[in-house]
């Protein structure tokens, strides 16, 4: 009876989980995945000139006149389609379907996607973090629950981010290395770094290991996914894909939807000021260009971050976790654009600091960092008129948190 009651639970948190996402999502307009059909969907037409089109500051605004005509054409001018800053290869691949596909049937299709991979995902955060400790049916309820309140799931879903697959992908990586499948760990890790190069890093936890050949599978699978873009989509577009990215990185968007600590100190420096930065006059979002000491103390701070995990988690009985945890929270919080939506990878592993942590102490820092994340908490602070500033900040806080958790699981 206990086994069904479990089970009944699990079921009821999936099918409920999907429900609800469809439900707030389907049939609708997702901005980000907009720059991937809008790539796709130029290249197979052989208009392969407008992929890398941007707007002067890159980001808030439309990316081309010419992809609003486009969208004009599908039934969707009054939708905003963003930049892309993807790889040419990817927009290669799913040419054929953007083609074929209006906007909304193409959104629709990678939704049910990102919903299987967001079910997936649970089942590998767990087995990383807690694997024969956690009951199924406590995890996955902590963790859907935790997915229903909490903005970053809400955003990821809102824009059917491709950070979906690529967290989906991460979590794979490190589910196969705990259990001994190294080669598919650096192919799954390899790839995760091809659709955004931010995974790459976590890369350092093979090199912590010394795990030389799940090190070398991630490179050379990475490297043979770029000679296999060359041979698709040419050099020239990969020589206007890396002015895109810098076109990218020389702005940053003070939003409460960065959380970085670059975008932090950012804020606040205008808060101080009484400014509200040289890009666009909304309190909500503000262009400006990165750069400068905020960045510096950025870097300093993911070096310090790297050395802490080397050294309190050497030696340690199951390091993988801990490690994961705590160098996700750190590369998030130290990069230029800490996407609200990144952080669905740490809050993935959040639930097992019950599981590594007293729970007097685990328990309480659990609900005060989703807390800190959390749609009501946004909703009540937007309404109040409140400076993003603080949001960011909250959000930065909860990213310290989980690294400082996640150095303190560590089991000698």
């Amino acid at each position: 009876m206990r086994r069904r009651t479990e089970t009944l639970i699990v079921v009821v948190a999936a099918m409920a989980s999907i429900v609800l996402i469809w439900a707030g999502f389907g049939n609708s307009w997702h901005q980000d995945l907009s720059a991937l059909y809008f790539a796709a969907r130029s290249y197979g037409l052989g208009q392969t000139e407008l992929i890398y089109l941007a707007p002067d500051r890159f980001f808030g605004a439309v990316a081309s006149p010419e992809w609003q005509d486009m969208a004009l054409q599908l039934g969707h001018g009054d939708e905003l389609v963003l930049p892309y800053v993807y790889a040419p290869l990817w927009a290669a691949v799913l040419a054929p379907l953007a083609v074929r596909l209006d906007p909304i049937a193409f959104y629709n299709l990678v939704l049910v996607v990102h919903i299987g991979f967001f079910l997936w995902s649970i089942l590998l955060a767990r087995r990383i973090a807690a694997q024969g400790s956690a009951p199924l049916w406590a995890w996955f309820g902590i963790a859907a629950l935790i997915a229903l309140v909490s903005t970053p799931f809400l955003n990821a879903f809102w824009h059917n981010q491709p950070q979906i697959t690529v967290t989906f992908l991460v979590l794979l990586a490190f589910e196969r290395y705990r259990a001994g499948a190294w080669r598919m760990a650096g192919i799954a890790l390899g790839l995760a770094a091809a659709i955004k190069i931010t995974p790459a890093i976590l890369a350092v936890i093979f090199l912590m290991d010394r795990h030389w050949r799940a090190a070398g599978v991630a490179a050379a699978t990475g490297l043979g996914l770029l000679m296999l873009s060359l041979a698709i989509a040419g050099l020239p577009l990969h020589i206007a894909f890396w002015e895109q990215l810098q076109r990218a990185s020389a702005y940053m968007v003070l939003t409460p939807l960065n959380l970085g600590l670059e975008a932090v100190i950012a804020r606040w420096g205008e808060v101080i000021s009484g400014g509200l930065g040289s890009g666009m006059e909304d309190k909500a979002l503000t262009v400006v260009e990165s750069g400068g000491w905020g960045g510096l103390l950025s870097m300093a701070v993911l070096i310090l971050g790297l050395a802490l995990i080397w050294r309190v988690t050497r030696g340690a009985g199951q390091p993988v976790y801990p490690r994961l945890l705590a160098l996700w929270a750190l590369v998030i919080l130290c990069g230029p654009l800490a996407w609200n939506h990144y952080l669905i990878g740490p809050l993935y592993l959040l639930p097992g600091v019950l599981w590594h942590l007293p729970r007097r102490l685990a328990a309480p820092a659990l609900v005060m960092i989703v807390l800190a994340v959390s749609l009501p908490l946004q909703v009540v602070l937007m309404a109040g008129q409140t400076d993003p500033v603080w949001l960011m900040s909250l959000g930065a806080a909860s990213l310290c948190a989980m690294f400082w958790l996640a150095i303190l699981s560590v089991s000698p």
